[in-house]
């Protein structure tokens, strides 16, 4: 690894794995167009940020808190965990708790070109401070409850459902009928945790990420942590049907994890569907309107899946359904410089 990580959660041990029953390879998929760079200025960003966007929720200013009882009460009824692979963005040779980088960092000017080990120049233009950033990246296995990366350590449903209640929330609007939340407050020393996502009636679906800025509230960001995560009450079966097919809308939700951009706060949303062929016995998956998360327009618009199995085969989304009757279906994807999750409920036949 190139740089050290502070997890999201408390550690715990864990050994075992589950692949998931809907996934699918980026290769199989319409592409999407441009990068997933916001042009604008980044979704949430805390108080004293350099960069243009809302403030975080700060329990300040008018009330848009919403009432998270059914979300607790989801959580502790949740039996199944899915996550992306954890990514740790941060300045070449320093780590995401913080510590700073282990030679000095060179700014260069001029567009971002990619170094041989991966990592990336950018400008110092004051939205990211400017040297040389990489993005490490440890896979994630899930069973029941709990995921664990590669390194074997691990979190739990209990951890997201402790890290939620000890935050600030305000709501940011519906998108796909499904409302949207964000979640921020302190990590506990010198960055910030935050939280961006949505919940059905049995599925929870978001992004979690610490942020920092050691020693000081102002100025770039200095590192981030950013997964997909979705938990909820899993069906054990896949819908089937002699013939025809059908639909699941919802919302998606991401976070740009681009070294070229550094580590900003970038947070998009975007309508989800999913439709499910019986005959053949695959799944489409359309995001579709990406904007940021305040509605302002994103380099990349829509981004899509075609033929997924419903099988395990790894790849660059994963999903379940949900609830009786697959009431619902939720995921988490890792694709084109952007890390989410999205959340659906199935149409009327």
């Amino acid at each position: 690894m190139t740089a050290s990580k502070k997890h999201l959660f408390p550690v715990l041990a864990l050994g075992a794995l589950l692949a998931l029953p809907l996934s699918g390879c980026g290769g199989g998929s319409a592409p999407a167009t441009g990068s997933t760079g916001n042009e604008g200025g980044d979704a949430g960003s805390p108080p004293g940020d350099d960069d243009s966007g809302p403030d975080a929720p700060d329990g300040g200013g008018t009330d848009t808190s919403v009432d998270t009882t059914s979300l607790r009460a989801l959580l502790d009824e949740a039996d199944t965990l899915t996550a992306t692979s954890f990514h740790c963005l941060a300045a070449a040779g320093a780590g995401c708790d913080g510590s700073p980088p282990a030679t000095a960092v060179d700014s260069d000017a001029g567009d971002p070109e990619p170094d041989d080990d991966g990592t990336v120049s950018t400008p110092n233009d004051g939205t990211n401070g400017g040297g040389e950033f990489t993005d490490t990246t440890l896979s994630v296995a899930c069973a029941g409850r709990t995921c664990v990366d590669g390194d074997g350590e691990g979190f739990s449903i209990d951890h997201i459902a402790a890290v939620l209640s000890g935050l600030n929330n305000a709501s940011i609007g519906e998108t796909g009928g499904v409302r949207l939340v964000e979640f921020a407050g302190s990590d506990g020393g010198d960055g910030t945790t935050r939280v961006w996502g949505g919940w059905l009636e049995h599925v929870f679906f978001g992004v979690m990420g610490d942020e920092g800025r050691p020693g000081s509230q102002e100025g770039p960001l200095s590192y981030l942590e950013v997964q997909g995560v979705v938990a909820g009450l899993a069906e054990t079966t896949r819908p089937t049907a002699a013939a025809g097919s059908a639909t699941w809308t919802g919302a998606m939700v991401g976070r740009s994890v681009d070294p070229a951009a550094g580590p900003v706060w970038d947070s998009v949303k975007g309508a989800a569907t999913l439709r499910v062929d019986f005959g053949d016995g695959t799944v489409d998956v359309v995001f579709a309107n990406i904007t940021d998360a305040y509605g302002d327009a994103w380099s990349t618009p829509g981004m899509s899946w075609a033929n997924l199995p419903m099988s395990p085969d790894g790849g660059t989304i994963e999903g379940r359904f949900f609830g009786s009757g697959h009431a619902e279906a939720a995921g988490v994807f890792d694709r084109d410089r952007l890390v989410g999750a999205f959340g659906a409920s199935r149409d009327a036949d």
